[in-house]
């Protein structure tokens, strides 16, 4: 019986070496998780780093300018932004069992549920926050003065507050919504105040 040729192969080779098996996939290389357990990893990563973004805002709020608390303030957002990525992926893996089809509908039954619109924009939302958050932590690192260009952070910081706000009033109880906008708006107007009086002191 004639045997067909493989590219890259002698004949010899076919003889001796039999075609590999498939790779297993990187969902199955992981026991599944109890869904209780990754419900939990899902919220308490989202809280972390939405904490770290509250800290971030109350550190700015506090108007101190050198070196060292800078330093400081960049770790944190670094951080934040560190813990966002890992929520990501957690529940990308843990939650969603690494389907983005999964994924995106689930954020779009939420999205029906909560607001009564049928849309799961929220899904690319989501990672183009991610994304605006990593080239942010990354532009800091290389240049430290980075937060202190004013249209910069401003830009950055609305974005992040209207897009945590959303993911409060989709994704979480419904008495947060009304917390985290009086929060947000609370610090960024603390933050006004802070860089007008630093403004007329000098």
């Amino acid at each position: 019986r004639r045997r067909r040729f493989q590219p890259g192969l002698t004949n010899d080779n076919v003889l001796f070496w039999p075609r590999q098996p498939p790779r297993p996939s990187l969902s199955n290389c992981f026991r599944p998780m109890d869904p209780a357990t990754a419900d939990l990893i899902d919220r308490w990563t989202a809280r972390a780093f939405v904490a770290c973004y509250v800290v971030r805002l109350g550190l700015d709020v506090a108007g101190r300018s050198d070196l060292a608390s800078q330093r400081v303030v960049r770790w944190v957002w670094t951080t934040g932004c560190a813990i966002c990525w890992i929520h990501f992926a957690a529940a990308f893996q843990l939650v969603h069992h690494g389907s983005l089809r999964e994924a995106y509908q689930h954020v779009l039954y939420v999205t029906v549920r909560s607001t009564g619109f049928e849309t799961g924009i929220g899904f690319y939302i989501n990672l183009a926050f991610g994304v605006l958050w990593l080239v942010d932590a990354g532009l800091w690192w290389r240049d430290i003065g980075w937060s202190e260009r004013r249209i910069q952070y401003w830009f950055v910081q609305g974005i992040f507050a209207f897009l945590i706000f959303q993911a409060t009033v989709v994704f979480g109880p419904r008495f947060w919504a009304g917390i985290a906008l009086a929060g947000v708006l609370l610090l960024i107007g603390l933050r006004l105040a802070v860089a007008s009086r630093t403004r007329q002191s000098c």
